[in-house]
């Protein structure tokens, strides 16, 4: 699989309702809301906003099929 780096706007990244961590979610809104719900995902929250992200991770992100600017962040 091709990849590459890309900057994306944050208004195309959509969150990932069937991650293994919280299992299947029926929306965005409930993914949003389990994640908020999380101490060490605020915590990290508020070092990126501090500090902005590690220079050494990247979010992978997959298309959303049928939609061309659309992202899943994995």
């Amino acid at each position: 699989m091709a990849h590459h780096r890309r900057v994306i706007p944050l208004g195309s990244l959509l969150l990932d309702r069937e991650n293994a961590r919280h299992g299947s979610l029926p929306d965005q809104n409930a993914a949003l809301r389990w994640m908020v719900s999380q101490p060490k995902v605020l915590n990290l929250a508020r070092l990126i906003a501090t500090h902005g992200p590690s220079p050494i991770d990247l979010t992978i992100v997959i298309p959303v099929d049928g939609q061309q600017e659309l992202f899943e962040v994995m």
